[in-house]
């Protein structure tokens, strides 16, 4: 009996430390993250993007058809795992799943459904009643001891450089990653690490990364992709600032801020800004103020984020009403082009009789000449 009674032990035993890497080596993940459902030539990428505020409005009779791209065992599904379903009528609702020669494995009318099927390679989603169902999630669970793409990839901009986040596969045979640039590799990261600093990047400009996951053998998974822009860069104020006092107002006008990120200034008065979105002149008249009081101004530059930079120094000047009144924004009647023009037109008509009184004053002859013919002409009178 005591045998017996050991030899079970040692059987439990057995079976259950070779159960443990069964276990161990499978992950359960969304297969369908990523993944892209087609309906004829139509792509659905907004409900399995991993994006909880992306959404497709799902109305159709026919399949969107997603092929998971290899066989899987499907635990469960679930629609709107997030937000919920609400009060939304599953009626017409199937979710279905498909072996690898599209034979039907499994049909549910359900927003979600716990139950293990296996040897499923294509999932299809349909939904016509009454009104589009809005699905921002679409989620299927499956049990996998494959390498899969990092999940919840996540980028944090700065002004010259992106940090990148992410969460790496639960499985042993996941060795690392590969950081790619578009198609310019910069970098491998072993498992333990899942984050990663890109430096040296230029300012208010758009990139493409993607992280793809490392197997044992060295085979790259395709990869989980983001796009970022790195923030634009916050602009000074202007360098001087000019206020002239008027009767009853105040004409402030300061020096441009140059710069292809300039969206426009903000003008305060007394700490408190003046105009409701930013001014695109370099010049303002702020009426309506009382004399022989000091206001304090000052202007920020807003770049095309609209964020806001520092105010400039403040410049305080009061209203008078014995102050010289200047009419700003009055174009003149003539610009320095037509006075050098006029100028020059003038020089050349008078030019030639200065040069003939020159001519007849140091030129004896020639004025000799000139008086004789004067001469003659009152003689013949």
């Amino acid at each position: 009996m005591k045998f017996k009674k050991c030899g079970f032990l040692l059987f439990f035993a057995m079976m259950f430390c070779f159960a443990i890497p069964s276990f161990a080596s499978a992950a359960v993940v969304d297969l369908l993250e990523g993944k892209t459902g087609t309906l004829g030539s139509k792509e659905f990428k907004n409900m399995t993007d991993g994006n909880k505020s992306t959404y497709e409005k799902v109305y159709t009779k026919e399949p969107i058809m997603f092929d998971l791209g290899d066989v899987y065992n499907v635990d469960k599904f679930t629609i709107n795992e997030s937000k919920g379903t609400g009060s939304e009528n599953p009626a017409t609702l199937h979710v279905k799943y498909y072996d690898s020669n599209k034979k039907v494995l499994a049909d549910y009318t359900k927003f979600a459904f716990t139950e293990k099927i296996n040897d499923v390679r294509y999932i299809s989603l349909q939904y016509n009643y009454l009104n589009p169902i809005w699905v921002y999630e679409f989620k299927v669970y499956g049990t996998t001891d494959k390498v899969t793409d990092v999940e919840n990839l996540k980028a944090e901009a700065d002004l010259k450089q992106i940090t990148l986040s992410w969460n790496n596969p639960d499985t042993p045979k996941f060795m690392g990653v590969n950081i790619y640039h578009g198609s310019r590799s910069l970098g491998k990261l072993d498992k333990t690490k899942n984050s990663y600093i890109v430096k040296g990047l230029e300012s208010a400009t758009e990139y493409e990364f993607t992280i793809k996951s490392i197997d044992e053998n060295g085979f790259e998974t395709s990869g989980a992709k983001t796009k970022v822009s790195t923030k634009m860069p916050v602009l000074p104020p202007p360098d001087k600032v000019f206020v002239t006092p008027q009767n009853g107002k105040l004409v402030i006008a300061w020096n441009g801020v140059s710069s292809p990120y300039l969206q426009g200034y903000n003008v305060y008065i007394d700490g408190k800004k003046i105009n409701d979105k930013p001014l695109t002149s370099s010049k303002l008249a702020v009426n309506s103020l009382e004399n022989d009081k000091s206001y304090k101004v000052q202007i920020s530059a807003v770049n095309k984020n609209d964020v806001e930079g520092e105010k400039s120094k403040e410049v305080s000047e009061k209203p008078s009403s014995s102050a010289l009144e200047v009419e700003y924004d009055v174009k003149m009647p003539f610009s320095p082009l037509d006075l050098l023009t006029s100028s020059v037109s003038l020089l050349a008509i008078l030019g030639g009789f200065v040069l003939l009184s020159l001519a007849i004053i140091w030129f004896k002859p020639l004025k000799e000449l000139i008086v004789k013919a004067v001469r003659k002409g009152k003689e013949k009178k």
